[in-house]
């Protein structure tokens, strides 16, 4: 079951400044910072710092873009400051404050709609993105696709070769969502090639991730592991903790498939905790969801029942509807109790049209192989077939 994503925001800036390692990136930007001048530059470095703090240390990755939004606006300066709330409505939503992301995304919505001259394609591609990954993170695939490829196209026109590979990833993330591998696979590796030749050791981290979840969604868990370590090298490396937290993810979804459940439930240990101290509330509801998964394969429900409750508890805080229904199917599996058997069923099959209006095609076909498990173990077999 395919449960996890790498969303990638790529700001389209196309400020080709500061290429160099991370650390020293981050004291150079603070040296700019730190001058004080009420400046693009300085708005520029600000919106610049909190990409890099984002993947670290959210708070201080919103520490400057509150001070950025504040200086965009008095600047007027709408290019950098849809990139400032961009990023805001992507941190927002990744801690599950869904009304300030509606705020940010309406705010840059407004930005787009007024934008015009050779600036605008930057503020709408700003747009396009941010839209696409809300709608991405909110489970809605075929809403999300259309406006990654606006994104996508924009960044092509404009030769922003940093810009398109990173959406060329969400691309890649859509089609995975949508089950088709090959065109997924293809967008993964266009990026990855890309972004060997700009020597963007952060990106080629990012489509190492991908391919590898590729190749866990094919059931060939030895080259999956090949790409996942390579992206958690990378990762470790630069310092990048949240992406670390990925890996761990992924390397959890090797080993549950290898049936190695102990090390599994490790490695989503360790994600939770990195997830946790970044306050990231979208993603623990992935890893709740494994870990019940992962107690479902050893048969004790009991725990199995308690990941699932929270992974959809958040979910529902969140407003993410398919990962609740997904989590919804899990216990649905689990439940064999006779007299909410009809409620039950009205209610999965309400849930299953919905990942079929959402394009969520894995989503969609696991929750058949519940209803197939739930009825297995009900021992009416009949009912069973239906959902095979």
């Amino acid at each position: 079951m395919k449960l996890f994503y790498t969303y990638l925001l790529y700001p389209m800036l196309l400020l080709p400044i500061f290429c160099i390692g991370q650390q020293s990136k981050v004291d150079s930007l603070k040296s700019v910072i730190a001058l004080g001048n009420q400046d693009v530059e300085v708005l520029k470095a600000m919106n610049f710092i909190s990409f890099e703090y984002v993947r670290t240390d959210v708070e201080k990755a919103k520490f400057y873009l509150w001070k950025a939004k504040y200086l965009g606006k008095k600047l007027k300066n709408d290019r950098v400051l849809s990139s400032t709330y961009s990023q805001l409505a992507s941190i927002n939503q990744n801690q599950g404050q869904i009304d300030s992301t509606l705020i940010y995304l309406d705010n840059l919505k407004g930005l787009a709609d007024k934008a015009i001259g050779e600036e605008s394609d930057v503020i709408k591609g700003n747009y396009y993105s941010t839209v696409g990954l809300y709608y991405k993170k909110s489970g809605n695939i075929k809403e999300a696709l259309p406006y990654f490829i606006k994104t996508y196209e924009i960044a092509v026109n404009r030769g922003d070769l940093n810009s398109a590979s990173g959406q060329a990833i969400n691309i890649g993330n859509s089609y995975l969502g949508l089950s088709d591998f090959n065109r997924a696979l293809t967008y993964y590796l266009k990026a990855l090639c890309d972004f060997e030749q700009t020597k963007n050791k952060k990106g080629q981290s990012y489509c190492y991730q991908n391919i590898g979840e590729c190749y866990i969604e094919l059931n060939r868990y030895d080259a999956a592991l090949k790409y996942i370590n390579k992206s958690m090298k990378l990762k470790g490396d630069m310092q990048d903790k949240r992406g670390v937290g990925n890996a761990e993810q992924s390397l959890g979804r090797i080993y549950m498939g290898l049936e190695n459940y102990d090390t599994s439930f490790k490695h989503y240990s360790k994600a939770l905790t990195i997830c946790q101290e970044l306050k990231l509330s979208n993603e623990e509801v992935k890893i709740y969801l494994n870990m019940g998964k992962v107690f479902s394969l050893k048969n004790d429900t009991d725990k199995a029942l308690f990941y699932y409750e929270k992974s959809k508890d958040i979910a529902k805080k969140m407003e993410d509807n398919a990962s609740a229904l997904t989590a919804d199917f899990e216990i649905l599996a689990i439940q064999q109790n006779k007299t909410k058997e009809g409620i039950s069923e009205k209610n999965a099959i309400e849930n299953i049209q919905s990942f079929k209006e959402t394009g969520a095609i894995s989503k969609e076909a696991a929750s058949y192989k519940n209803m197939a498990t739930y009825y297995t173990n009900l021992k009416k077999y009949d009912k069973a077939l239906e959902y095979t």
